[in-house]
């Protein structure tokens, strides 16, 4: 009797255990069914001649693309996302340069019902400020790195059929 309650019990846990789907965080989930096609922007930023807008974005299209993203151009046609790496930098009395850095995804689709709805940000981390120290800017670029490596390793988790596609 106790090994048919356990075989039963084994068995309803099976069927109410979460699928892997359903272990995906929030951020992952808003990743799910986006087509690998993504355009990416750099927000211009004051150039202070070491860390300059043209060096992050070839950082970032290196980073990307070697993770296995495809890059298209900003006007391409849909289906697209948008990764957005925004960078401002403010001037501290005590701190000195101060960095503060964020990563977004875009997908701007209409949701066709009678109200129009549009989906627009659908993953984000942002705010991680760096101090820049000794290192700088390879400081600032690490933490982008290390931002960037999240949205893959999101990514890819919403969408494991995705990264075999090359």
């Amino acid at each position: 009797m106790k090994q048919r309650i356990f075989i039963l019990l084994a068995m309803l846990m099976a069927i109410v255990s979460p699928s892997s789907a359903e272990a995906l965080s929030l951020l992952q989930e808003n990743l799910m069914d986006i087509p690998n096609r993504f355009a990416l922007t750099v927000v211009n930023f004051a150039d202070d001649g070491q860390l300059t807008p043209q060096n992050i974005r070839g950082l970032a299209e290196k980073r990307l693309q070697t993770a296995g993203f495809k890059l298209v151009a900003q006007d391409s046609a849909p289906p697209l996302a948008t990764v957005q790496v925004t960078i401002v930098r403010r001037d501290d009395p005590i701190e000195g340069k101060v960095y503060l850095l964020d990563v977004n995804v875009y997908n701007i689709s209409t949701i066709k019902t009678i109200y129009r709805l549009r989906k627009g940000t659908i993953w984000m981390v942002g705010s991680e400020k760096v101090v820049a120290g000794k290192d700088f800017p390879k400081d600032v670029e690490e933490k982008l790195n290390q931002m960037l490596r999240w949205l893959v390793q999101d990514y890819f988790a919403a969408n494991p059929n995705e990264s075999g596609k090359q």
